[in-house]
């Protein structure tokens, strides 16, 4: 059985967003919840292609028709604003993009200042 694992999905949001606030509910400070904008320098889609791929007739699994690849890539990057939920308790500061399907980006233990894994300070699509 192939199992295909394609990002952060809502669960996944609504889980990191209980356990926040489910390890505050000891805590001396409350759970804070804000949104806000990020600006990150992103590489830019060149125009998609207009005739979507018939895959019915491609021996893998994967179907896109009717819709068109972006498979377009340039290499010219513009700073461009992003929101960006802000979520934070006594010990976690997690900021997730929304606009990039709930991508959690960010996420910093309070208490060391380290941060849990590498925020890549750019953002470029590829070809996957």
């Amino acid at each position: 059985m192939k199992r295909i694992v394609r990002g952060a999905s809502p669960f996944s949001f609504c889980w990191l967003l209980s356990a926040l606030l489910a390890s505050s509910l000891g805590a001396q400070s409350p759970v804070r919840v804000w949104q806000d904008t990020i600006e990150l320098p992103t590489y830019e889609l060149g125009v998609p292609n207009v005739n979507p791929p018939f895959d019915q007739f491609v021996t893998n699994d994967r179907y896109n028709y009717p819709y068109t690849l972006l498979d377009n890539l340039t290499g010219k990057s513009a700073p461009r604003k992003w929101r960006a939920l802000n979520l934070e308790n006594e010990y976690l500061i997690c900021v997730v993009l929304p606009d990039l399907g709930g991508h959690l980006y960010r996420c910093r233990d309070k208490r060391n200042g380290a941060e849990m894994f590498y925020a890549n300070p750019s953002l470029k699509f590829a070809r996957i």
